[in-house]
C-alpha cells in the first residue's frame, strides 16, 4: 500500500497511520534495508500516539538490529 508523508518539524507523518517518523529514519529512507522495513511494519501496528516518537525511533532501531542478528544467526547455523 502506497502512504503519503507530510513533513513535520522532526520528520513526517504518515497522512493514512498518523504515525511520525524522525527525519534520518523515515520508511522511504530505509525501504533499501529489509529489516527496518519490518522495524517499522511491527511498530505501525499500534495505535499511533500511544508511543513517542522518539521512543518508537530506538525501538525501531532495537528491532532492526535483532532481526538482522537472528537472520545472520540462522545462517550460521544451517548446514550448506
Amino acid at each position: 500500500m502506497k502512504r503519503t508523508y507530510v513533513p513535520t518539524p522532526g520528520g513526517v507523518r504518515c497522512i493514512e497511520t498518523g504515525h511520525e517518523y524522525p527525519s534520518e529514519f523515515t520508511p522511504e529512507r530505509v525501504a533499501d534495508v529489509w529489516s527496518a522495513t519490518q522495524a517499522w511494519q511491527i511498530l505501525d501496528i499500534v495505535k499511533a500516539g500511544v508511543i513517542s516518537g522518539d521512543v518508537r525511533a530506538l525501538l525501531a532501531g532495537m528491532i532492526s538490529a535483532a532481526l538482522e542478528k537472528a537472520f545472520e544467526r540462522g545462517r550460521k547455523e544451517r548446514p550448506n
